[in-house]
């Protein structure tokens, strides 16, 4: 049996006095489980708003659209905003489709 792919995608974040910024870019689904939950994790502790940048991703599946949603629990629970700012085309479509724009609105605190 041959080996997995390696991802073609990343979750990577940047941490700010002002925000926890998660960075998606690539193909963004469950090959990066372990990086979504090292970001999750970070975005659980930290009690500053949240940006999701998504301008690199160049595609999204359900387990993506999932941890961004995950994301805007988490921060939403804490009282955070949370910024998609210009997402990438993929993304946009995905969230307008299923709905779930408003999610994404920032102010919260």
């Amino acid at each position: 049996m041959p080996a997995p792919a390696p991802p073609t995608g990343s979750i990577t974040t940047t941490q700010t006095p002002e925000r926890t910024i998660v960075r998606l870019s690539g193909e963004i689904d469950a090959t990066l489980r372990t990086q979504a939950s090292t970001a999750m994790s970070l975005v659980a502790c930290r009690h500053v708003p949240v940006e999701l940048d998504t301008s690199d991703v160049t595609f999204i599946d359900s387990t993506g659209l999932s941890f961004l949603i995950q994301c805007c629990t988490v921060a939403h629970a804490e009282g955070l905003g949370v910024s998609l700012p210009e997402p990438a085309p993929p993304v946009a479509a995905l969230i307008s489709v299923v709905g779930i724009d408003s999610l994404f609105a920032e102010p919260r605190q």
